[in-house]
This record gives C-alpha cells, structure tokens and sequence, in this order.
C-alpha cells in the first residue's frame, strides 16, 4: 500500500519536472484534490443510492467524478491549462445539487438559502486558486459563480415568492452578492501574488535586429548550441517580417533549433529606434525580434495576450538600439523573466 501512495503522485507528475516551480506546486495540488475529490464524491455517491436516495445528489457527485478522472488524465499528459479548465467544472455541483434541486422542489425555501449556494462558491473559488494558471480561468469561475448565484436567486423569487422581489429577497441577494464579490477581489490577489515565476518556461531570449548585411544576432541569454540555432533569425524575419510589411506583435510558437530538441519560439517583433542604422525603408528604426525559446508544452501555460503587453510595455523604453550594450540586453531579459 506504501507503494501505490508513492508511486501514483510519481506516475502523474514526474513530467513536471523541468517546469516552474509554480506550476509543479499547482499540478501537485490538483492531483491531490482529484484523488480526495474522487474518495469524498465516491462515498457521497454510494449513499446516495442506498442510505439515503437523493437524486440530485447521484447526478452531481457522478459527474464530478467524472471531471475528477478527466482531470486526471490531462494532468498525466502535461496539459496543465486543459487540466485546470476541467476541473473548474466542478462548481457545477452547486448548481445541480442547490439550484436544480430547489427548482424542481415542492418543499418552500426561503431566500436565506441562497447564503448556503454563497459560501459553497466562496469554498469552490478558495480551492480554485490553488491549481489554476491563467487569469482567464479564474474569470471563467467568476461568470460561472455569479451565473449559479443570480439563477438560484431568480429560481427562489419566481418559484416560491411568485415572482415578487421584496425587500427581504432583495436585501439578502444583495448581501450574497456582496459576499460573493469580495471574496473574489481576495481570491484574485492571492492568485496573483503565486504567479512570479512564469519566466522559467524559456529556456532562453534571444534578440535579433537588422545591420547592413541583414538578420543578426544582437544578443542571446545563453549561448547558440549548433548551426540551425544561429541560422534561425534569418528564417524568422522571412516569415514574420513579410518582406516590407515588417509586422508588430507577438508570433508563433514556429518550430527553433533541431527537431530531436523538440523546441518551439514565441517571437516578439517590434519597430525600435536606431540612429546606426541607414535605411530608407525602416526611417531610422529597426526591425527588432525577441525570440522566446520553450518547449509547446510549457507555451501552452502562458497567457499569450498578458504577454504581449508586457513585451510591449518592456520594449518601448528602448530610446536607441545603436547605444545598446550587452548588459541593457541582459536588463531586458531580466524584466522579461520578472514580469
């Protein structure tokens, strides 16, 4: 039995090895969650059949084991993001076991009810943070939770008010809400405070810029390993920079350095001042890439629209490429790691 306790955490999530720290953490949490998740839901399953039948109940807890053993799975194939999406389906149990079931009730409810929908999404939305990577997820929960709490408020009013929203019905939906909201404000600043260490998905930034002689390397964070490496800016700008189109934004991931590597590049491109260079076509600017060197499975981490920001707000304070030194290059890459 010592065995299998060893072994199971080691089977999902030996592949997470080489990722950062935060998301080891994260994936940690969650296999841990899908294997209780799984126990508790199993036996509130099993008495939902013979001690005490609740139909409600078995259709609940059977599709949360369900997303339970999904999740797994996708944790055991490295896709963190997918695997967190799934398990976010899980505040679907309150809307079954809450709201449906007061819905389909005869028994009278009272409003105060909605306080029990209220503090099991807060407990959703307290264990959410603790495996979720991407700000977007944690948005998903709160139009899922909102969504639960407005339509149990409604299902209550219409079904066992008729319909009359009173003082009473508006005072307590109007103190869930509150509730519910402020929760979320916290739940946020935690989230954001156990992302700082999302640089570690690059396993290197290099910068490329245009001279007179075409496509070069300006500066690498660690050095070029083989030929395909070093001949990469040329296959970059072809591709991105689209002859004199010479196109703005964040790109990719395309395909870098051998295939045996297995490693893909997000490419920055931006339009930076250069006073050394002189070209009609560019007006006294250059052309500038920043390649960001990863694996696809740690790309699929990143919030590719957060990113770009951030590269934008990075790279606009470059006042001129010509005066740059290794070290304003390496400062950059340090505020890239940071951000």
């Amino acid at each position: 039995m010592k065995k299998v306790f060893t072994r199971l955490p080691k089977y999902f999530l030996e592949e997470y090895k080489d990722f950062p720290r935060e998301i080891q953490e994260k994936m940690r949490n969650l296999f841990y969650l899908c294997i209780g998740g799984s126990l508790a839901f199993g036996f509130m399953f099993i008495r939902a059949i013979w001690i005490n039948f609740d139909l409600f109940e078995l259709i609940a807890t059977a599709i949360n084991i369900m997303i339970l053993v999904i999740t797994l799975f996708f944790i055991r194939l490295k896709k963190p993001v997918l695997a967190g999406d799934i398990a976010i389906c899980m505040v679907f149990y309150t809307l079954i076991n809450l709201v449906l079931r007061d819905a389909f009730s005869d028994e009278f409810k009272q409003i105060s009810r909605i306080n029990d929908t209220t503090v099991e999404l807060i407990f959703g939305l307290l264990i959410t943070i603790n495996y979720i990577i991407r700000k977007s997820q944690y948005l998903m929960m709160i139009m899922f939770s909102f969504f639960i709490l407005i339509s149990h408020f409604f299902i209550l009013v219409f079904h066992y008010y008729s319909g009359v929203i009173t003082s009473e019905t508006l005072n307590s939906f109007s103190e869930s809400l509150l509730i519910l909201t402020c929760s979320l404000f916290f739940c946020f600043t935690i989230l954001s405070l156990t992302s700082r260490e999302r640089g570690q998905v690059f396993s290197n930034i290099i910068f490329y810029k245009l001279d007179m002689q075409g496509p070069s390397i300006a500066y690498s964070e660690h050095p070029l390993r083989n030929d395909v490496e070093f001949s990469s800016g040329a296959y970059f700008y072809t591709m991105i920079g689209q002859g004199l189109q010479y196109a703005t934004g964040l790109f990719g991931p395309v395909p870098f350095g051998v295939k045996e590597e297995g490693q893909v590049a997000l490419i920055f491109a931006t339009r930076t001042t250069d006073s050394g260079l002189v070209d009609q076509r560019l007006q006294c600017q250059n052309y500038l890439l920043i390649a960001l060197i990863a694996t696809p499975d740690k790309v699929s981490i990143l919030d590719r629209e957060i990113l770009e920001k951030q590269l934008k707000e990075i790279t606009q304070d470059i006042s001129d490429l010509c005066t740059f030194t290794a070290q304003n290059y390496a400062n950059i890459v340090t505020q890239i790691r940071a951000a």
